[in-house]
């Protein structure tokens, strides 16, 4: 590895679309469209950098100089799109909308509000209840649905949540809280294993960002 000074085209293969990135502290991801054999185009994540908590790829090298399918996150997504309940002869559309990378673990987000996550735990950042990590699979943060926007810090995570038919935009939090990245109140530095109302802030959460050890969001209506 080495530092680059100025910008250089990272090299994805003829196939992909990237229509979305995001740097973490020694990772990077993208969201991307790739043509598949069949002609059939799946959205799905590549990453590359530090390859600890990246993912499951193909590629045995520690250090992923360019970028590599996450295939744990492609693994879900077809797993998610089996079919089942009532309509078992009808295959799911899972299209993925946004990521973000935080300091060693990533969040998805499913454009049917459903959130991923994979990479470190120990500090309870992935939102599944204990402090695993997950660096061949890829889990859904099952207390979590209406999801419209997602953020990963350090070792902590955000997620605003707008049930259907409501204008209310509500934050959720989980994982390292011992700085007071969750905004729980003034005593409460306990981690949480699973996403959190974060109820000391009034009014409407429009946006939200997860920084290195603090969090910001834009509030609207009354305070």
């Amino acid at each position: 590895s080495e530092y680059v000074n100025e910008p250089k085209i990272v090299p994805f293969p003829e196939s992909t679309i990237v229509t979305k990135v995001s740097a973490g502290q020694y990772h990077s991801v993208a969201l991307v469209n790739v043509t598949r054999n069949c002609n059939k185009t799946d959205t799905t994540i590549f990453g590359w950098g530090n390859s600890q908590f990246l993912g499951k790829v193909r590629s045995t090298k520690r250090c992923k100089i360019n970028p590599q399918e996450i295939l744990s996150v492609t693994d879900k997504i077809r797993a998610m799109e089996e079919p089942d309940g009532p309509q078992r002869d009808k295959k799911k559309n899972i299209q993925l909308s946004a990521l973000s990378a935080g300091g060693f673990h990533t969040l998805a987000l499913t454009k049917c509000g459903l959130v991923l996550a994979w990479g470190s735990g120990t500090y309870g950042q992935l939102g599944n209840g204990h402090t695993w990590d997950l660096t061949r699979h890829t889990m859904i943060v099952t207390q979590l649905r209406n999801v419209v926007q997602i953020s990963a810090g350090l070792r902590h995570s955000l997620a605003i949540v707008q049930k259907p038919g409501e204008s209310q935009r509500k934050l959720f939090g989980w994982g390292y809280n011992c700085n007071g990245e969750l905004g729980l109140g003034s005593g409460d530095s306990d981690i949480r294993l699973q996403p959190y109302h974060i109820t000391t802030i009034k009014g409407n959460c429009t946006s939200t960002a997860a920084g290195y050890r603090h969090s910001i969001c834009i509030m609207s209506g009354e305070q």
